[in-house]
């Protein structure tokens, strides 16, 4: 495969981890869909596993893969261009960077 470094499937990333949210919402609608029509309905045990896999997925997609490549570009970019200007967007994009981590992070229920 010429011409397919790392970078040009890393940019796919977050388009895979939003497709991930679109199959975890799918097994969350066959979730509580029967929930909600009869309270009695059984729901089969793979449903909640297979949403809980795939959020798991579509989460370190999100949370730890797409901004690794953006603090990795941040670096090959300071050895190009180590202008004001482009330290500038290095700095904004390294904090837009950070949320990406830290807002799941602060969202994550303490389960001790």
């Amino acid at each position: 495969m010429a011409g397919f470094g790392v970078g040009a499937i890393a940019m796919w990333i977050p388009l895979v981890a939003s497709t991930f949210d679109c199959i975890e919402n799918a097994f969350l609608y066959a979730i509580v869909v029967p929930l909600a029509e009869n309270p009695d309905a059984v729901i089969a045990a793979i449903l909640p596993l297979m949403a809980g896999i795939v959020s798991t997925i579509k989460w370190i997609l999100l949370c730890v893969v797409t901004p690794a490549f953006g603090f990795a570009g941040i670096i090959k970019g300071m050895t190009i261009d180590r202008s004001w200007s482009a330290l500038i967007i290095y700095f904004l994009l390294f904090l837009s960077l950070l949320s990406m981590i830290m807002k799941p992070v602060q969202d994550i229920p303490a389960c001790f």
